[in-house]
């Protein structure tokens, strides 16, 4: 890929949750499971992350205060981070509440992190049959297109100086 166009960024995603449960079950495989990433390297220009914590945790306050920043097991501290699938659900295994209480925490969880984009999931709710409720859910509108309150927290977080 990098032969045919140089100017290209490639990235693979990788879901933070499954990485962050094999290490909880295999602390003395880190270095071995941080292979899953090296591999795409010297090709590798950015690191994809993908993440969906409430099934995992049953509320924000849950997470805890090394729950993205763990990553630097696993990747370089200048490598660029690209969260392009950030979610919290306000139906199933979440609520409107803890869908702000997410986006609060995210500053504070990504801090140190050498993160390009935090692209939210999905922009309005969606009702698809291959999806559960957790994930029709995840929108920060509802399907008739009318703002939750974590639209106005994302876009206060969005706007705030970094």
């Amino acid at each position: 890929m990098k032969r045919i166009s140089p100017e290209t960024r490639v990235f693979v995603s990788f879901q933070w949750e499954w990485v962050r449960i094999l290490d909880a079950k295999e602390l003395h495989r880190i270095k071995e499971h941080s292979k899953v990433i090296d591999i795409f390297r010297p090709e590798l220009d950015v690191v994809g992350l993908t993440t969906y914590p409430s099934p995992f945790h049953a509320s924000p306050a849950e997470l805890p205060p090394d729950y993205y920043t763990w990553m630097s097991h696993h990747i370089r501290k200048t490598d660029e981070v690209l969260f392009m699938e950030v979610g919290w659900p306000t139906t199933g295994t979440g609520s409107e509440e803890e869908q702000v209480a997410f986006i609060q925490r995210l500053p504070e969880l990504l801090q140190g992190i050498n993160i390009s984009v935090v692209a939210w999931a999905l922009l309005h709710d969606v009702g698809l049959a291959a999806f559960d409720e957790n994930l029709n859910t995840v929108g920060l509108a509802t399907r008739a297109g009318q703002r939750k309150k974590g639209y106005l927290a994302f876009e206060e977080w969005r706007r705030s100086p970094r």
